[in-house]
């Protein structure tokens, strides 16, 4: 009886004189998000859906359904891929992997690793990487904590700084949008994505050339949304760069979609209508010259020789059709 209803006990776990507090379940419930196994939908969650419902009818909670929402993890299987059992000797001990990579690589590596969904077969190889990932994110900030040393009056981005400043709001969006939909693979896989653009930014760069305040800001907004994913490490980062207690206390880093627009498009070159080429143009490319750029790429000289170019059809950042026979 006690799973059916737990989600409003919790609210109020002292009270000694009634199951639980009305007020502040109304307040509170229903629950936005259940997260649980395939094996409870028969049992547990109908029992919550049938006990709910008859205490919306009692007058006690004014919500007919427990869980607005359901996800189902998948399951983390034995090194074989088949389901953890003492009797095939596939038992994964997570105690020996927590001493020797930390809890924030072993969560990493669960979250990384697998579809949440879906699941699949444990691989030592994998929270291995993982470790080498966190660690890589330790050394980079280890050799630029300098920049949360006093004040700089650098203003204006470089060339190679817009290009950091568009990877950092692409990897903002990606882990924004992919975290709220419990795609955690691609959302850790975001974050790596930052952190190769730093490393190519300002891995080997000496101090003199680097820009103080942007990557200091670039850095910050990196230990936010690394948080959730390795905690303890973002935490210590967080203090080691000079902050108050807590990362967790802070605001989630907004999002410039301006940085979203790509200011380099794709076009497909066709010829009479059949794709022959591909090339790049600047967003803002004049006619003329995205028409003498397609005759010139790839293999278009040689498929056109001895044809008359009659027209070119030029689609916006999309297709360019040359018309020739």
């Amino acid at each position: 009886m006690d799973s059916s209803w737990y989600f409003a006990r919790y609210l109020s776990p002292d009270l000694t004189d009634q199951p639980f507090d009305k007020e502040l379940t109304n307040a509170w419930c229903p629950v936005d998000m259940y997260v649980g196994g395939p094996e409870h939908a028969t049992m547990h969650l109908l029992y919550a859906r049938f006990i709910t419902m008859v205490l919306h009818d009692l007058g006690h909670f004014n919500f007919q359904e427990p869980f607005t929402s359901l996800r189902h993890q998948g399951m983390i299987l034995g090194p074989d891929g088949m389901r953890m059992s003492k009797s095939r000797g596939n038992v994964v001990n997570p105690d020996k992997f927590l001493e020797k990579f930390g809890s924030d690589a072993f969560r990493c590596y669960l979250m990384f690793g697998f579809e949440f969904e879906k699941g699949g077969p444990w691989s030592d190889e994998g929270i291995a990487s993982l470790d080498r990932f966190l660690n890589r994110i330790w050394r980079f900030f280890e050799k630029h904590l300098w920049v949360f040393e006093g004040d700089s009056s650098e203003t204006g981005l470089a060339v190679d700084e817009q290009t950091l400043y568009k990877i950092l709001h692409r990897s903002l969006k990606g882990v924004t949008e992919d975290t709220e939909r419990f795609h955690f693979n691609t959302a850790i896989s975001r974050i790596m994505e930052l952190v190769n653009g730093l490393y190519r930014y300002a891995g080997e760069k000496p101090a003199g050339e680097l820009n103080k305040n942007f990557l200091k800001m670039v850095l910050e907004k990196l230990i936010v949304i690394l948080s959730p994913f390795a905690p303890y490490l973002a935490e210590e980062l967080w203090e080691r760069t000079g902050h108050e207690f807590s990362v967790f206390q802070q605001s989630w880093p907004q999002i410039d979609e301006k940085a979203m627009v790509e200011e380099v498009v794709n076009y497909g070159v066709l010829i009479n209508g059949k794709v022959r080429a591909q090339m790049k143009m600047p967003k803002d490319a004049a006619q003329e010259e995205i028409e003498e750029t397609a005759l010139e790429t790839g293999r278009i000289p040689a498929l056109l020789e001895g044809k008359t170019v009659r027209k070119i059809i030029v689609v916006p950042n999309k297709v360019v059709n040359i018309v020739a026979n």
